[in-house]
């Protein structure tokens, strides 16, 4: 099973508690990528750097397979990484992604730290 999981208001709303529904999932055999945003029409590369520091320092240093940095429009280009790589959970505080996300996987928005 292919999971994605938001940074900005998801993992970092409560570190140790996705970390641990992460390793969990992992256990049972799930690959796990981290798909998150930045402000802007363009990714560069200090950009990714940027996000890997902070999964770091979060505790996410070995948690994850891959980093995924999306330009905006976030909920168009996630849902579009979603589907080209046939993914079957996104996990994301933001409800314009969940419902791009909708018709492609299935989605959970974690309620106490959702996003309009």
């Amino acid at each position: 099973m292919l999971v994605a999981f938001d940074i900005d208001g998801t993992i970092d709303a409560d570190p140790p508690v996705f970390l641990s529904l992460m390793q969990a999932l992992r256990a049972a055999g799930s690959t796990f990528v981290i798909t998150t945003g930045i402000a802007g029409p363009t990714v560069v590369p200090q950009d990714i750097t940027d996000k890997a520091t902070y999964l770091q320092a979060l505790g996410f240093g070995q948690a994850y397979d891959q980093l995924v940095v999306l330009p905006e429009p976030h909920d168009e280009n996630k849902a579009a990484w979603l589907k080209a790589n046939n993914a079957d959970l996104l996990v994301d505080n933001d409800k314009e992604n969940a419902k791009a996300a909708a018709g492609i996987c299935q989605v959970l928005v974690p309620w106490q730290t959702r996003k309009s």
